[in-house]
Parts: structure tokens; C-alpha cells; sequence
């Protein structure tokens, strides 16, 4: 799964096994090591429960380093939404 953007409709996670326009595949990603740039400063990660949720809400925090040229939008999207994305992202994983 990965981030594609539709005209009009926002940044939607589709199309599993494809890489995305704004983002790497999503599918896979809990507690997989990826290589970010935090606040200038490029280091490896764990993608975790905390990762996905600043991710989010704060897209321009933490940048996969492949895509750290793009330009994600925030979010208007409850914490009730955040926490539902969320695990879905990590029952990605668990399909696998």
C-alpha cells in the first residue's frame, strides 16, 4: 500500500505493493528500520506505534530520506482518526 494523491480527493493509501507519489509503500513498514532526516539531521529509525502517529499529524517532522523533497499537507483529522489510521497501518504487517 502506498500514498497516491487523486485530484481534489487528498492523499488516499492505495494500491498494495505499489510505490506511491508522496510516500513509500505502507504495507510491511511496523518495526521495519527506515532511514529518515528529523530536524536536518539523517539517521535510522524504527517504524513504530509513535512513528506512524507523528508521521500524521506532523508530516514535515520526520521525512523518509527518498522522499524528503516532497510536500505532504497536515491533516485536519480527529485523534480518535489518527489512532484508527494507525492500526491500520500496523495490521498491514500482520497480513503478511
Amino acid at each position: 500500500m502506498a500514498c497516491i494523491c487523486f485530484p481534489g480527493t487528498g492523499v488516499l493509501p492505495v494500491i498494495p505493493g505499489r510505490e506511491g507519489r508522496y510516500g513509500p509503500p505502507l504495507n510491511g513498514l511496523y518495526r521495519k528500520e527506515i532511514f529518515v532526516e528529523c530536524e536536518g539531521v539523517e539517521k535510522t529509525i524504527v517504524a513504530d506505534r509513535e512513528y506512524f502517529n507523528r508521521a500524521i499529524t506532523d508530516p514535515d517532522y520526520v521525512k523518509v530520506l527518498e522522499y524528503k523533497t516532497r510536500i505532504m499537507t497536515k491533516p485536519v483529522i480527529t485523534e480518535d482518526e489518527v489512532i484508527s489510521i494507525v492500526d491500520f497501518l500496523i495490521g498491514l504487517g500482520e497480513e503478511e
